[in-house]
C-alpha cells in the first residue's frame, strides 16, 4: 500500500446505506544524502521526515516515502555520535525532491577565565552562542556573593569558525 492515511466521520444505521467520501492527503518521496560535518556521507544515520524513520545505507543515501507534500524540515541524527541536522524541503504530490542533510559539527574548548589583571576567576562559567554571520561569542561570568546576586561579564572571547 501507499501508507496513506485519512479519517472521516460517518454515522452508520442498520439497514441504511451511508457514502462517504475519502480524500487522502497528496505525498511525495524525499531522498538524499546525510552528510557528516566535514562532508562526507555518513552511513547508518537515521532520517525522520515521511512516514517511518530510514537508515542510509553506506554511501550516505536515504529514501523516504509518503511524505506529505508542502513544506517540510527533513530530520537526519548519527545515533553513534549524537550529532544531528535537517533540510528544508517543499514535497510536491507524486514527485522526488531531494535534500541534502548536514550534520552539526562540534568541538570542546578549553581554557581558563581570567580576570582584567590576569588573575584566575574562579567558579566562572563559560557560554557560548552563533550570530547570523557565524561567529562565536564566548561569555564568563562568576558571581560574587558577597557584592551581587547578579553574574557579572568576566571575560569576552569572539571567534569565527
Amino acid at each position: 500500500g501507499t501508507g496513506q492515511l485519512a479519517v472521516v466521520p460517518a454515522s452508520i444505521q442498520a439497514q441504511v446505506t451511508t457514502s462517504v467520501s475519502i480524500v487522502l492527503e497528496a505525498t511525495g518521496m524525499v531522498e538524499g544524502v546525510v552528510f557528516n560535518a566535514s562532508g562526507a556521507p555518513q552511513p547508518g544515520a537515521l532520517v525522520a521526515g515521511g512516514l517511518a524513520l530510514v537508515q542510509t545505507d553506506a554511501n550516505g543515501f536515504f529514501r523516504l516515502e509518503g511524505v506529505p507534500a508542502g513544506r517540510r524540515r527533513i530530520e537526519g541524527g548519527d545515533p553513534v555520535t549524537r550529532r544531528r541536522g535537517s533540510a528544508e524541503i517543499v514535497v510536491l504530490p507524486g514527485q522526488t525532491v531531494s535534500a541534502a542533510i548536514r550534520l552539526e559539527a562540534r568541538a570542546t574548548i578549553t581554557g581558563r577565565v581570567l580576570d582584567a589583571s590576569g588573575a584566575p576567576v574562579p567558579r566562572a562559567t563559560a557560554i557560548t552562542s552563533t550570530n547570523s554571520r557565524n561567529i562565536k561569542v564566548m561569555l564568563a561570568s562568576v558571581r560574587n556573593s558577597r557584592t551581587s546576586s547578579r553574574p557579572m561579564v568576566s571575560a569576552i572571547a569572539i571567534f569565527s569558525s
